[in-house]
C-alpha cells in the first residue's frame, strides 16, 4: 500500500490545512512539509474529485505551488470541472429564462448559484446536475416548459397529480448535451420526512446575479437550512459539503439565528443543524454562533466524530447500510420524527423504483410494495456478498 493510505490521517490533516479560509502557523507548517514530502498524487487527485474539494485544492496550491506535479494534475479536473459549471450554468440561464417567459416560480437550489454566492467563482464548486425547486402546482406547465427546450423526463406517462401523489422530485434530460436538470417540489425527498409542508418556503428570497441576469434562491436562513439538510441526509459523505457550509457562514455573517433554530424546529433538525455545523468547527474551524450553544452537547459532539472517523478517517467510508440509517435516526430530534423517518424510508416511493417497474395506471398504487421489493433484493445481495 502506498504512502499517501499509510498516512492517511497526516495527509488528510494537510488536505484540510489547505482548504482553511485562515491557515494558522502551525498549518501553514503542515502545508510546507506535505508538499516537500513524497506522497502518490494520482491518489489523492482521485480523493479529492471524490469529495468534490479538487477545485478548491488547486486554487490554493496554484497560489503557493504552482509548478507542482500535484497542482499540475489537479489543473487537469479543474479545467475539466470548470468546463462543465460553465457549459451547466447555461443551461441555467435557459431554463431562468423559460420558466420567467411562462410565469413560473421558482428557486435554484445549490449549483452554479451557490458557487458563486459563497466562492465568488461558479469553477470553484463541483456539480453534475441543476437542482430547481417549483410549486406542487406547476409541475404540468414547468415540464412542458422544460420539455420545449429540449429535455425528456426520465420517467414518462405520468400525469402531475400521480406524480405529486408519488414523488417529490422528476429527472430530465437534455437531449443533446446531455444536462441532467431535477425538478423538485419539495426540497428533499419524502422518505426523509422532513414535513417540508410546514415550512413557507416561498414568502422569503434572494436574487444573485449570474452573467447579468437576476435568478431566486432560498432566503439565507432558509437556504442554510437547506444546504444542513441536504448535507445530513447523506450523513457527510462530501467534504465539499463542509466546506460549503463553513464559506456559507463565513459569507453570511447577518444570519437571523434566531430564524434559522426556528426553522429547524419546526422541521425536528435541531440535531441535524447542531452536528453540521460542529463538524464545520471541528474539521475547518468554523466559528459558532453563541445561540447554538444550547443546542450543541455531549451528544453533538460524538455523533460528529463518529461521522468523522466513519467518513474521513480512512480513504474510503467504511460505514455500513445499518450503520447509516442508525445515524441518520440520531440526527433526528424526538421519537417520533424517527419514527417517521423509518416507516418513510421504507415506503415513500423514489423515481428509481418507478424505473425498476413500469405499472399501469390502476396498478401504480402498488409502488410502495415494489419499493419494499427492491429494498429486500438488495438486502440479500449485501448479505450474500458484503462488499459489493
Amino acid at each position: 500500500m502506498d504512502r499517501s493510505q499509510n498516512n492517511f490521517a497526516e495527509l488528510f490533516s494537510s488536505l484540510l490545512a489547505l482548504l482553511q479560509v485562515d491557515s494558522s502557523t502551525e498549518e501553514r507548517e503542515r502545508i510546507v512539509r506535505f508538499m516537500d514530502g513524497s506522497f502518490d498524487i494520482y491518489f489523492i487527485a482521485r480523493y479529492a474529485s471524490r469529495h468534490g474539494i479538487a477545485p478548491l485544492l488547486y486554487k490554493r496550491l496554484h497560489a503557493l505551488y504552482p509548478g507542482h506535479p500535484l497542482t499540475q494534475q489537479l489543473q487537469t479536473l479543474y479545467y475539466a470541472t470548470a468546463q462543465e459549471n460553465i457549459s451547466i450554468s447555461a443551461r441555467l440561464l435557459q431554463i431562468s429564462e423559460q420558466f420567467r417567459s411562462d410565469f413560473i416560480e421558482y428557486r435554484v437550489l445549490k449549483g452554479p448559484l451557490l458557487a458563486l454566492d459563497i466562492y465568488g467563482d461558479i469553477t470553484l464548486r463541483q456539480y453534475g446536475d441543476l437542482d430547481i425547486l417549483i410549486k406542487e402546482e406547476d409541475i404540468g406547465r414547468a415540464l412542458e416548459s422544460l420539455q420545449h427546450i429540449g429535455y425528456a423526463p426520465l420517467i414518462s406517462n405520468f400525469s402531475s397529480d400521480e406524480l405529486a401523489a408519488t414523488l417529490s422530485v422528476m429527472g430530465l434530460v437534455h437531449r443533446d448535451t446531455g444536462t441532467l436538470v431535477e425538478l423538485h417540489w419539495k426540497p428533499t425527498s419524502d422518505k426523509y420526512a422532513y414535513g417540508w409542508e410546514k415550512i413557507d418556503l416561498w414568502g422569503q428570497s434572494r436574487e444573485i446575479t449570474l452573467h447579468s441576469k437576476s435568478l431566486k434562491v432560498f432566503g439565507d436562513e432558509l437556504n442554510l437550512l437547506y444546504l444542513v439538510l441536504h448535507s445530513s441526509k447523506h450523513l457527510f459523505i462530501r467534504l465539499s459539503w463542509i466546506c460549503d457550509l463553513d464559506r456559507y457562514l463565513r459569507t453570511h455573517p447577518d444570519i437571523d439565528w434566531e430564524q434559522v433554530i426556528a426553522l429547524a424546529g419546526e422541521l425536528r433538525a435541531g440535531r441535524s443543524l447542531s452536528v453540521s455545523l460542529k463538524l464545520a468547527n471541528i474539521l475547518l474551524r468554523t466559528p459558532l454562533h453563541p445561540l447554538l450553544a444550547p443546542l450543541t452537547d455531549d451528544r453533538t459532539e460524538e455523533l460528529a466524530r463518529r461521522i468523522i472517523q466513519g467518513h474521513y478517517g480512512r480513504c474510503v467510508s467504511t460505514m455500513g447500510g445499518w450503520e447509516r440509517m442508525r445515524l441518520l435516526m440520531e440526527l433526528r430530534d424526538d421519537p417520533g420524527s424517527r419514527a417517521a423517518l423509518l416507516f418513510r424510508s421504507f415506503f415513500s416511493v423514489e423515481m428509481s423504483d418507478l424505473e425498476t417497474m413500469r405499472l399501469p395506471g390502476p396498478l401504480r398504487r402498488l409502488y410502495p410494495l415494489v419499493r419494499i421489493w427492491r429494498l429486500g433484493v438488495k438486502y440479500i445481495r449485501s448479505l450474500i456478498s458484503p462488499s459489493s
